[in-house]
């Protein structure tokens, strides 16, 4: 019988097998300018990190991590957890050694932490991966100080995103299965679902536009992501690209300075947590 946890890793392992993805498609000429302004934009609303104990929970390739051991300075800690040991080994070679800063390997579900570790919890573009949404967010409560700040950042559903638009229409042709269901945590219900756990959150939201020069360039985009990695390894990686480029062609046909895309981002700030849960065994200090 196959573990529920085993196959929720092998799911996101697909999405992120590669750490390199992940950092192409932060680095993309069109959406680049975009997430780097995003991580700076939702740090400046905290004011400021210095000597508070952080919890980058879903740390990835790093994007906000680098930005804190900048940021919080002794007697302050950066803690970035991650479910894939890659994405740490990443981080650990674009941070520079920094006093304070740890890297461990960890699921949200389960956080190795004692119970009100943290003065401020940042969970970034990663609540839509769990499993259970309230099971993780309870986590994420639990280890964070009764003072402390929670912050969760996320996509707006409605947002008109190239790669996405790319993908429905390359599944569509195809008859690929493509999840087409709305979030499960985004900027249209985050602010709900976040109720239940804190009795006051913020919604803050960033606007901004990618664009795409050339049609290659879309198709580049499109080929970083776990949604095409998916049908790739479904339908062949050569049809695909074909399809894709195809599909890019017609739009780009139509377009004379290039693709533009919507770019809308939700940072929600949350502080008094309603409700904890026991602590988990063998925290790490």
């Amino acid at each position: 019988m196959t573990d529920s946890r085993d196959e929720h890793r092998r799911n996101l392992g697909t999405f992120y097998a590669d750490p390199a993805l992940l950092l192409a498609r932060q680095s993309s000429p069109a959406v680049g300018t975009a997430a780097e302004d995003f991580a700076d934009w939702v740090l400046a609303l905290l004011g400021g990190c210095a000597g508070l104990d952080v919890l980058d929970a879903g740390a990835g390739v790093g994007r906000f991590t680098t930005r804190l051991t900048r940021l919080t300075v002794a007697p302050g800690t950066v803690i970035a957890l991650d479910l894939f040991c890659s994405m740490l080994e990443t981080i650990s070679g674009r941070v520079r050694p920094t006093p304070g800063l740890a890297l461990v390997n960890g699921d949200i579900d389960h956080l190795p932490f004692r119970q009100g570790t943290f003065d401020l919890v940042l969970a970034n573009h990663v609540l839509y991966h769990l499993r259970d949404i309230a099971r993780g967010l309870d986590e994420l409560a639990r280890v964070l100080r009764p003072t402390g700040r929670f912050v969760a950042t996320t996509n707006a559903g409605e947002a008109r995103v190239p790669v996405i638009r790319l993908h429905r229409e390359v599944a569509a042709r195809t008859g690929y299965c493509s999840e087409t269901d709305a979030s499960p945590f985004s900027l249209e219900n985050g602010a709900a679902i976040l109720g239940a756990h804190f009795h006051h959150v913020e919604t803050h939201v960033f606007a901004s536009a990618n664009h795409y020069a050339s049609k290659q360039a879309l198709v580049d985009a499109y080929a970083t992501t776990g949604r095409y990695q998916l049908i790739a390894e479904a339908l062949g990686e050569a049809a695909v690209l074909d399809l894709a480029t195809t599909v890019a062609c017609g739009w780009f046909d139509n377009c004379r300075d290039g693709l533009w895309g919507e770019v809308r981002m939700a940072a929600f700030v949350c502080t008094g947590a309603r409700t904890t849960i026991a602590p988990q065994p063998n925290p790490v200090s």
